[in-house]
């Protein structure tokens, strides 16, 4: 019962998320941060392979 009463109810408003952005506060997902280092990573070695 504790969690149905936490859960939120309304949507941010625009203002509220104008806040947020500004203040650097957004939502990002672990695994787009890990996708974009392991790509990174892959194509140093695909770019650098041929020096080893």
């Amino acid at each position: 019962m504790a969690d149905e009463d936490s859960e939120k109810t309304e949507q941010a408003t625009d203002a509220r998320r104008e806040d947020f952005r500004k203040r650097g506060q957004v939502a990002q997902t672990k695994e787009l941060a890990s996708c974009l280092i392991l790509l990174t990573f892959a194509g140093g070695i695909y770019a650098l392979g041929r020096f080893f």
